[in-house]
């Protein structure tokens, strides 16, 4: 496993695109993984999640990539969509990339840790019952219908946390980044906008902070690999953690 730390170029036209639509967010990432052909499951089979940060007091836009494979930003370099190694001032590079598949096989059942999580809480609406069923009605998938209330989001995180091998000691639900927390936007079809309908992907999302406390290291090392809920080919999803203090 590898997490990437790219922070990106404020003067960049490209970026200020992607930061609008996050479907051209989404393509700019797995571009960073040009050997791949699997355009239908590439983000999937490859473990790609990401988080998009805003640092207001620094100035700055951080992207988080996680992925299984090691990836190749050099694209993004020469296209001057990553701030400069010298405007950036980070010791450890821009692109910054480690390996961190050790760190998540060190987790044991029982370690407290802290997390970070931009999550996209949602609830179905609209499913198909057995009685629509038995009645002969056409199927239906429903669709997902943000969740809005504060305190109903983290009882969505606890519930995530009971699937996923841990449980919340503490966590707040912070909407101080609206640049990041909602996006709206066109949807793709086969390259070409519909000119029938007007598709659009409006992804929600909410920044968990907070403790946790391994429950079932086996889960939740799959929820570190996999992430958590919806839209985690929008930048929801990717759960990330350091010792607690």
């Amino acid at each position: 496993m590898y997490l990437s730390r790219l922070v990106l170029n404020p003067l960049s036209k490209e970026v200020w695109r992607d930061l609008g639509d996050c479907r051209k967010m989404h393509r700019t990432v797995m571009s960073g993984f040009p050997t791949i052909n699997a355009a239908n499951r590439a983000r999937a089979i490859l473990g790609v999640l990401y988080r998009l940060e805003m640092m207001p007091h620094e100035g700055s836009i951080i992207a988080y990539v996680q992925s299984m494979t090691e990836p190749e930003w050099a694209a993004l370099v020469d296209k001057g969509y990553l701030l400069s190694h010298d405007a950036c001032g980070d010791p450890e590079g821009n692109p910054s990339v480690k390996a961190i598949g050790a760190h998540y096989d060190a987790i044991c059942t029982g370690d407290v840790l802290r997390f970070r999580i931009l999550a996209n809480p949602t609830v179905k609406v609209g499913t198909s019952t057995k009685a629509d069923r038995e009645a002969g009605l056409p199927k239906s998938n429903g669709r997902r219908v943000p969740i809005v209330v504060r305190d109903q989001q983290v009882h969505w995180l606890e519930r995530k946390a009971e699937q996923n091998g841990f449980e919340l000691l503490s966590a707040t639900a912070d909407d101080t980044i609206p640049d990041v927390a909602q996006t709206e936007m066109r949807s793709v079809h086969d390259g070409r906008w519909r000119d029938d309908q007007e598709d659009r992907i409006t992804v929600y999302g909410v920044m968990f902070d907070g403790r946790l406390r391994v429950v079932d290291k086996l889960a939740f090392r799959n929820a570190l690999r996999v992430g958590i809920g919806p839209a985690k080919a929008y930048g929801c999803g990717l759960l990330s953690v350091s010792r607690a203090m």
